[in-house]
């Protein structure tokens, strides 16, 4: 009768830890489970996608730039009169 109940009780006991255990392997991020050299490659793509992106940025600011400089032309300043009545607002 003892070791029925030394049984029972190790058998919850094992249950027990493995319901522990499953909590804790569905609570880690699933990037451990992607093995090392597929990480290496998703590493090394969204390194290319940064420089794509940056590349992108840097010409699209380079063609802007270059577009207010030949747009730019100088503009007399308001008569001072004007400047008066827009402070008061």
């Amino acid at each position: 009768k003892d070791r029925e109940k030394l049984l029972k009780e190790l058998e919850q006991m094992q249950n027990m830890d493995r319901m522990r255990r499953r909590q804790i392997v569905a609570q880690m991020p699933p990037q451990l489970f992607v093995p090392a050299y597929k990480r290496m490659e998703m590493k090394e793509e969204w390194q290319r996608e940064l420089e794509f992106a940056f590349e992108d940025m840097y010409n699209e600011d380079k063609k802007m730039k270059g577009d207010l400089i030949l747009q730019f032309e100088p503009q007399p300043l308001p008569a001072p009169s004007d400047r008066c009545q827009d402070n008061d607002l």
